[in-house]
C-alpha cells in the first residue's frame, strides 16, 4: 500500500520535471500514460520501503508523515531516472534525497533508527498496524530425512 497518493507527491516535488520525465511528448499536462507511470513509480517506491521496515515492523503500517516523505523521495527519484541524471544539476539533489531515504530505512530495518507517528513518538510495538517484530521471533528450518546417508551407501 503507498503511503502517499499521486497528488501529495504533485505538491510535494517539482511536477514539471514528472511530466517531462513520465509522457515528454505531452509536457505541461497530466495525461493518462503519465498518472499511470507516476502511480506505479509511487508504489515501486513503497515495496521498497516495505521491503525495509517489514524486517522490524508489521505492515501495513499508516502512512505517517516520514513515511511519506521516505515514498516522494524514493517514488521521485525512479520517475527521474527513466530520462536520466545529469551531473551538476538539481538532479544531484534528487540522487542524495534517493540515498538518504535509502539510508534510513537500513538504519530502521536495522533497529536503530524509529519510525516515528505524526505526533513525534515512535510508532509503538504490538498490534497490527505498525507493531514491532519480537526479537524473539527466529525463523525455523525444517527439512524431510536424509536421502544419502553411510548405512544406504555401504558397498559402493
Amino acid at each position: 500500500m503507498p503511503y502517499l497518493t499521486l497528488d501529495e507527491l504533485k505538491t510535494r516535488k517539482r511536477e514539471d520535471a514528472m511530466l517531462y520525465a513520465l509522457d515528454p511528448e505531452n509536457v505541461g499536462e497530466w495525461t493518462v500514460l503519465a498518472e499511470e507511470r507516476a502511480e506505479a513509480a509511487i508504489q515501486d517506491a513503497a515495496d521498497t520501503i516495505d521491503s525495509f521496515v517489514s524486517q522490524r515492523y508489521t505492515l501495513p503500517l499508516p502512512p505517517v508523515r516520514a513515511l511519506k516523505r521516505i515514498n516522494a523521495d524514493i517514488a521521485f527519484y525512479l520517475i527521474l531516472a527513466r530520462r536520466g541524471f545529469q551531473e551538476g544539476t538539481a538532479d544531484d539533489v534528487v540522487v542524495r534525497d534517493y540515498e538518504e531515504a535509502l539510508k534510513w530505512l537500513r538504519l530502521v530495518a536495522e533497529g536503530k533508527a524509529q519510525i516515528p507517528a505524526d505526533d513525534g513518538q515512535p510508532i509503538p510495538p504490538g498490534g497490527a498496524q505498525g507493531g514491532v517484530v519480537p526479537s524473539e521471533a527466529k525463523p525455523e528450518i525444517e527439512s524431510a530425512g536424509r536421502v544419502f546417508g553411510r548405512d544406504k551407501l555401504k558397498g559402493w
